[in-house]
């Protein structure tokens, strides 16, 4: 099982640095049949991004922005996505431990909790990861 956090999905609807990567991985995890999880806030996160992309970054206009979100609502329908709530505890512990955003701390709990590797871009939370003994990818 592989958690994949909002920077990936974020990645795979917007064209980024790495997005190519992201891609070529979530091709090969389906080819593969793996079983890829997310949470349920990953997706608001997601639309959160494109939003940055359009208002503060200024690399996408309106009308690709809805186009990337339409693209992650495809996505959603097709990956697990796990209730926050039920990691709350265990993030949090992580999140103090590490130093970390609790959204970011989330994702890492599912991982320890369910014994999945993590899909993430953000540097940060892939070593707290792999700090926690998680396998981090890319």
């Amino acid at each position: 099982m592989i958690v994949l956090d909002a920077s990936f999905i974020v990645k795979l609807v917007v064209e980024e640095n790495y997005s190519s990567k992201a891609r070529r991985l979530l091709g090969k995890w389906a080819e593969s049949g793996i079983h890829l999880t997310t949470l349920d806030i990953a997706f608001v996160e997601a639309a959160n991004a494109i939003w940055k992309h359009v208002v503060k970054v200024g690399d996408l206009n309106e009308s690709s922005a809805l186009n990337a979100l339409k693209d992650a609502q495809k996505l959603a329908a097709l990956i697990e996505q796990r209730q926050s709530t039920s990691y709350l505890v265990d993030a949090l512990s992580i999140a103090l431990k590490k130093k970390l955003p609790i959204y970011d701390s989330l994702y890492i709990a599912v991982a320890l909790v369910e014994e999945a590797a993590l899909a993430t871009f953000d540097a940060i939370q892939g070593k707290a990861a792999r700090e926690l003994g998680i396998r981090v990818y890319p």
